[in-house]
């Protein structure tokens, strides 16, 4: 442990060394933490230590740079995170490894926020997953980085794939359906992703009242329009509706 002079006074700043088998090899590796990371500043007597998974660092730098519209490489990635380039590549091998966890990471975090639409609802029913999907996309947050798939197009290939794999389950329709109701369900889906995607790309994004028509217009298209749809979905509505207050549409915003 090694008190560090850059502390505030009256403040003790300690890094806290290699405390695993996986940081001894980091540290074999040259892998230098970022200060932020690793750093606990507390007042005298309350230092407890602390320390960030280099593999979250990681991470963190390569969205970070993405949302600097920046270039992403093992190279750029490392001096971001502070990192020497062996330290990164102890944990991603190759650039495709390293954007494949950043596109996990970015899909995680959005199936989350879909998950809270769906607790307590049966997801088998395509009503209730594709209203959440279409109610997330067009009040949900979004930046550059949401766009991680389509970051290097030389892998962009392997990268929808893998983004393809995290959000099929909740677009997918059952076999069977009339085509009249495939058509419907798929373009109230088609709709609030070509608004995810002006949003998170920049470009012609609408504004509020052009979203608010076309929200209107997909839940229009959503809506059950037989007995057994409306039984499908009439379980979901008031859950959605609980979770979604307070994130109307006109309160989008684009995170920086």
């Amino acid at each position: 442990m090694i008190c560090d002079e850059r502390a505030p006074a009256g403040v003790r700043a300690h890094r806290f060394g290699p405390s695993s088998p996986e940081a001894e090899a980091e540290a074999e590796a040259g892998a230098q933490p970022p200060f932020a990371a690793v750093l606990l500043y507390q007042p005298k007597g309350k230092v407890k230590p602390t320390r960030q998974s280099s593999r979250e660092v990681i991470l963190d730098a390569a969205l970070a740079l993405m949302r600097r519209q920046e270039p992403v490489s093992l190279d750029t990635v490392a001096h971001a995170a502070g990192l020497t380039k062996p330290g990164l590549m102890y944990h991603f091998k190759t650039k495709e490894a390293l954007m494949l966890a950043v596109v996990d990471r970015v899909a995680d975090d959005q199936k989350r926020q879909l998950e809270k639409l769906l607790a307590d609802v049966d997801p088998v029913s395509p009503w209730p997953r594709l209203t959440a999907y279409v109610r997330w996309m067009l009040a949900g947050e979004v930046d550059e980085a949401d766009l991680a798939m389509m970051a290097d197009p030389r892998l962009r290939e392997v990268l929808t794939r893998r983004w393809e794999e995290h959000f099929e389950p909740w677009v997918a329709l059952p076999e069977g359906l009339d085509p009249q109701t495939r058509a419907r369900l798929e373009g109230a889906r088609f709709m609030a992703d070509g608004v995810w995607f002006a949003d998170a790309s920049g470009a012609l994004p609408l504004d509020d009242d052009g979203r608010s028509g076309v929200q209107a217009l997909a839940e229009q298209l959503l809506a059950p329009q037989t007995q057994g749809e409306r039984h499908a979905a009439s379980s979901h509505q008031g859950h959605a509706d609980d979770v979604l207050h307070g994130r109307h549409i006109g309160d989008r915003r684009r995170r920086r």
